[in-house]
């Protein structure tokens, strides 16, 4: 999964939430090869650092470099237009179930 976090323009809640509800199904269908997109998602009655989270699916590290590579004018038309609700970004980050972790052993060490 990857997190995209960011905050809105004040007063832009009721705009942005018609432009997602008008967007969505367009941003699912116009996504890079490899990746799927679940939705926007906010805080509720405020609870947390960011109004929206945005969350992305993909399986392999290298659908990120599909995704920088990928053109579409539907994806560059939504993207512009979102820049306009935004006020500030926060952290993003990606995710992997517990199952799909890579664990390196350390070295035991020897007691003195």
């Amino acid at each position: 999964m990857f997190l995209v976090n960011w905050n809105m323009k004040v007063g832009m809640e009721k705009e942005f939430k018609e432009w997602a509800k008008k967007n969505t199904d367009i941003m699912r269908k116009h996504m890079a090869p490899g990746w799927k997109f679940w939705g926007f998602y906010g805080a509720t009655m405020n609870l947390g650092p960011y109004d929206v989270t945005e969350i992305y699916e993909f399986k392999k590290f290298a659908d990120i470099d599909t995704a920088r590579a990928f053109e579409d004018s539907e994806w560059d038309r939504i993207s512009v237009e979102e820049l306009d609700f935004m006020a500030s970004w926060g952290p993003s980050w990606v995710l992997r179930e517990a199952q799909e972790w890579m664990v390196l052993e350390t070295k035991k060490r020897k007691k003195k």
